[in-house]
This record gives C-alpha cells, sequence and structure tokens, in this order.
C-alpha cells in the first residue's frame, strides 16, 4: 500500500518560489511541531481550510489540499472526501467541549450512548454555556458506565487489588509520551504515523504497526518462572476509540536499566480521567493482527467486555477469521463463560464449544463424527473452513520459485486473501460479493496469461473450480430462501428446509433429491426447461447435473442456468438479485 506523504516545509517552500505563501509554511510546522494527534489533526484542518481558500490562486494548493485530505482520511479511517469533510466538520464544532473527541468509529458501552456527535446534534442550538453543562452531564454518564474496566476489573475487590501490589514504580505516561505508541485502525490494518527526517525537512507519513521488535516480559506468580512472549506486545483502547500498544515489563523482571514496570496502566486513559474500554495482549505483523486477547490481569475484562471489544474490532475491519481470539469456555449450567489463556479462531472455538458442552474428547472430533453425531455443525464447519482454508490452499498450490509474479497473479493473491480472511457462511450476499471478485481477477489473469504463459497456470484453473463451486452453492442458498416452496407442502420441502438450515450440505442435498426425481432429467447443455412447471424441483433438476462437472466451463453453465430460473421464475426485489452481484473494493479491505 502507497501511503500518503505530507510534504515539508523545504518541499513547499521549493514548488512555491513563484507564489509564497508564508501560511503554508506556518502550518506545516505546527503540524509537524504538534505533540498529540490532536494538535496534529487540528494543523491539518486548518491548513485544508486556507488551500480551499487560495485552490484558484494556483495549482500548487489544489495539489497540497488532496494530499491534506488523504493524510486526514488516514488517521479517520475514511476515503470519502464528503464524508471525511463532515467528519472535520464534527472535530472543529465538538473539541471545545471535549478536546480528546476524534470522529474516528468509538467503542460502544452498552449502557450508554458513546455518541458525542449525535448528542452535539440535539444540544447544537443552545449558548455555548448550556452546550458545556450538557457536555459535562454526557461525561460524566459515560465515566460511569459499568460496561468500561477500571483498574482490578469491574467486580475489583480487596483481595483483587492485593494481588496487583508492588513496591516497584509503574510507568506512566503523560498524553504527550502516549502517541509513540498509538495505533491507528485504518481499512484492515493497524498503522503508525511517522515523521521522517528533521528540521524543515519533516515528512508525515504512515507505516504498517507490527511488534515485531516488541516483547512482554512476564513472570509466573505460581511458579515463580519468568515468562517471555516475543513479538507480542500489550493493548490498550480507550474509550473515545484511541488504540495504543507496546512493550511489557513485569515488576520481577525490572532492572538497574529498567527500573520501572511497564504494564497495562501504563498506556491507560489517565490525562481525560476515563476507564478503558479494553486492554490485552497482542501480535501484529507488517500491521496485521494476528492475535488479540484480554489477556489484562490489571483489567481483566469479561467475556461481556470481550465480545463488545471483539464487535469493535470487527466493525473496524482488524480482525477476521484468520485471526486467534481469546477463548472463554462455556458453563453447562449458564450462559457464563469463564476466562481461559487459550486463544484460537472463532471456528475453532465453536468446536471447542461442542467438545466441553457434550464433553467430547476434542481429539476424538472429526468430520465422520460431527456428520454423524452433529449435521448442524458438520455443516458450518465444511462451508466455513472451505472459506478459511483457501488462502494456504491457494498459496501452496500456485508457489512457483524462481518467479517473478505479475500484477494479475498479485491482484489475484489479493483477492483470495480477502476471501479467505472476510467470507462468511452466514452471511451469503457479502460472501458472493467476494467470490464475484474474485472470478473476475481470475478471467484477468487468463486473459493477460494467455499471451504470457505462467506456471500458475494449473493453480489457477483448480482455483477457479473451486470458486465456481462456491459461487453455486451461495447463489443455490439465496434461490431457494427467496422462493416461495414453504407456501405449498412439496415432496422436496424436508431436504430444502434442512438445506436452508444447514442440516445437510450441497452433497447430501444432491444425493436425497435424486430418489425423489429420478434420474431422468434434460441433458446437461440443453436448453430446454426442466418441464413440470415447479420452481423447486427445476432447481433440483440443475444442481444434481453437477455430480458429473469436473471444470469450471460446466459449473458455470450450472449456475447460467439457476440465473435463468433466478430471473424468470422467482419474483425477486432488486436486492436479492442474483445475477449482477457487484464486487467489492478489495482495496478498502486490503
Amino acid at each position: 500500500m502507497a501511503f500518503p506523504v505530507l510534504p515539508s516545509v523545504n518541499d513547499w517552500l521549493t514548488k512555491s518560489k513563484q507564489h509564497p505563501d508564508r501560511v503554508v509554511e506556518k502550518y506545516l510546522r505546527a503540524i509537524y511541531d504538534a505533540q498529540t494527534i490532536y494538535e496534529r489533526f487540528d494543523g491539518l484542518i486548518k491548513l485544508l481550510h486556507h488551500c480551499d481558500e487560495h485552490e484558484k490562486d494556483h495549482k500548487n494548493y489544489a495539489t497540497l489540499k488532496k494530499t491534506v485530505l488523504d493524510v486526514i482520511g488516514y488517521i479517520i479511517n475514511d476515503d470519502n472526501v464528503e464524508t471525511i469533510r463532515e467528519k472535520i466538520t464534527a472535530r472543529v464544532a465538538i473539541r471545545d467541549f471535549d478536546p480528546f473527541f476524534m470522529p474516528w468509529l468509538r467503542p460502544a458501552p452498552g449502557d450508554v450512548s458513546n455518541d458525542p456527535w449525535t448528542f452535539y446534534e440535539r444540544v447544537r442550538g443552545k449558548s455555548v454555556e448550556q452546550i458545556n453543562a450538557h457536555f459535562k452531564k454526557f461525561y460524566a454518564k459515560l465515566k460511569a458506565s459499568r460496561d468500561l474496566l477500571p483498574y482490578g476489573g469491574k467486580d475489583a475487590g480487596d483481595e483483587a487489588f492485593y494481588a496487583l501490589r508492588s513496591k516497584v514504580g509503574t510507568v506512566h505516561h503523560s498524553k504527550e509520551e502516549l502517541e509513540e505508541f498509538r495505533v491507528i485502525p485504518n481499512k484492515t490494518n493497524l498503522l503508525k504515523l511517522q515523521t521522517l527526517d528533521k528540521g524543515d525537512n519533516r515528512h508525515l507519513t504512515f507505516s504498517y504497526a507490527t511488534t515485531e521488535h516488541l516483547s512482554i516480559k512476564a513472570y509466573d506468580s505460581f511458579r515463580q518462572h519468568p515468562e517471555d512472549f516475543p513479538q507480542t506486545a500489550i493493548y490498550t483502547v480507550h474509550v473515545n476509540g484511541g488504540m495504543f500498544m507496546g512493550p511489557s515489563l513485569a515488576p520481577e523482571r525490572t532492572s538497574f536499566f529498567s527500573s520501572e514496570a511497564i504494564l497495562h496502566p501504563t498506556y491507560a486513559d489517565y490525562y481525560s480521567r476515563s476507564n478503558l474500554f479494553m486492554a490485552g495482549q497482542i501480535k501484529v505483523i507488517d500491521g496485521k493482527i494476528i492475535m488479540v486477547d484480554g489477556a489484562s490481569g490489571h483489567f481483566m475484562p469479561d467475556y461481556e467486555q470481550t465480545s463488545r471489544a471483539l464487535s469493535f474490532f470487527g466493525g473496524l475491519g482488524i480482525i477476521n477469521n484468520l485471526t486467534e481470539l481469546p477463548y472463554y469456555q462455556p458453563t453447562t449450567d449458564s450462559d457464563e463463560r469463564i476466562y481461559t489463556p487459550m486463544k484460537c479462531t472463532w471456528l475453532m472455538a465453536m468446536l471447542s464449544d461442542y467438545s466441553l458442552l457434550n464433553k467430547v474428547d476434542f481429539r476424538a472430533l472429526n468430520l465422520s463424527y460431527l456428520k454423524e453425531r452433529a449435521p448442524e455443525l458438520y455443516t458450518v464447519y465444511q462451508l466455513q473452513s472451505n472459506i478459511n482454508e483457501e488462502l494456504a490452499r491457494w498459496l501452496e498450490q500456485s508457489t512457483v520459485f524462481y518467479n517473478r509474479p505479475s500484477p494479475y497473479t498479485l491482484k489475484l493473491n489479493n483477492a483470495v486473501e480477502v476471501f479467505s480472511r472476510f467470507g462468511k457462511y452466514d452471511q451469503p450476499e457479502f460472501t458472493l460479493q467476494l467470490l464475484a471478485n474474485l472470478e473476475v481477477c481470475i478471467d484477468e489473469w487468463n486473459t493477460f496469461h494467455k499471451e504470457s504463459t505462467s506456471r500458475r497456470q494449473s493453480a489457477v484453473d483448480r482455483l477457479e473450480v473451486r470458486v465456481m463451486e462456491q459461487i453455486l452453492y451461495y447463489k443455490l442458498y439465496l434461490l431457494l430462501q427467496h422462493s416461495s416452496y414453504s407456501d405449498d407442502p412439496t415432496p422436496y420441502k424436508t431436504i430444502i428446509d434442512n438445506f436452508l438450515q444447514r442440516k445437510i450440505d450441497f452433497k447430501m442435498l444432491v444425493e436425497q433429491a435424486k430418489p425423489l426425481l429420478g434420474r431422468q432429467g434434460p441433458q446437461f447443455f440443453s436448453g430446454k426447461s426442466a418441464g413440470s412447471g415447479d420452481v423447486e424441483e427445476d432447481i433440483l433438476r440443475i444442481i444434481i447435473k453437477s455430480e458429473k462437472t469436473s471444470t469450471a466451463v460446466e459449473l458455470k453453465e450450472i449456475i447460467r442456468q439457476l440465473d435463468g430460473i433466478a430471473a424468470t421464475s422467482l419474483a425477486l426485489d432488486s436486492s436479492s438479485s442474483l445475477n449482477l452481484i457487484p464486487s467489492p473494493d478489495t482495496n478498502s479491505l486490503s
């Protein structure tokens, strides 16, 4: 990803020799001298407004304006100029009442509003004094929320605090010092704001956040033994949406050179006197979160708080199917879940839940066992694992030594990764969008490599078959879901019900449909209707043909016939059309 780069003062001086502007120089220096993201953001707003006023004077202002908008957009995770402008308006309106307000996505405690902009819209007609009084009440309620984390955890008592006492001091950062550890969610990555060079040669840009050179130096008080977690950091999420990560040093691991402990309170939000929204451990490589949990002994987030945090991270797009997440163990006699140090993907957590609740040895779980004893879990696991494992499968099959990938291969790699990380079996419309984008990338790859041969051709062919199989499944699911078969009992009602409830998979649907339909039907490439006039029977006759398919071309023909039924036989509204599914913006997901 190419990051925007704010020009240095000297860059501006060089470009504007014929049209000097000391105000731009002043604003650029203020941006580079800023100690916090709040000051820097306000400086960028000033510079943007100045460019707006003088854009017609010279083309330099238009160029600078675009760069400033790009930088602001990266900070607040937005690439739409109109909504960026709206968020700038929000910052300008609210900063006098809350200097720590930033117009990015904020976490949502379950018991109180955390939306200052909506609140401001309700009181904006009042006097400044009245608005200020209203905001004091707003933040008093927010700070009293039971869905934020005080030091010691929500249910901290004397015993809990006793475990946290130490004679060793803890590092505490001011709001200026804390900026060194800030990470910025952007699309699916965590970024760091980065200032390059010195003096009037400074440039503001971004880099991918990473924990590659960080570590947690912990101490196991039970075993009286030090523990190291390399390439891992601790993180905090403030109630205003700010996120910070850095190293950790247990009190027992301090030394002459590092005499103060570095713990979760080090990165807490004490400067605005607010409790934390979340705290735990995190592993990030090249901007991607590999693992994130709630393993903070100082703030001890419970299952509900962790769920809210994961929902927040999911909304930001920074966790996905392949991210290792905290696992809270279910209990058989209540809805309560208990913290464990285990981390796993959410799909693996489903298997762990089944194992614990049904008292089954996890090692005994396999697809045959699930198919017989837990058919719904079997189907769901199959569907989601087909998505999750596609990236690893593709990389294994497409790796070619001593071969530089073409731009179309890189684009295809990205599309596969996006699908594997973000596809969801229970979101068929969105998953179909990702698959449609993958299909486009495959077609582009094949077109390009007709003239330029590639040793990856066989891998692409196999990928295309798998993609078409998944498109067939999800289009069939939506087609049956939107049909009106349930209004009139048919011989196929039970198996279609079971398919839609994911009690049976695609293969089992075909196997159970064959005895009802018989083995006779229209020829594979026949353009004739199945002839019965029954939509569900027509659909089932078409998908039975997939048993004899082995190529993407044949699968595409089956899909084409399903699309024909969707277009002519079912009363689908435009939002559920199965034919033209828009491709998602993969750049926004990568």
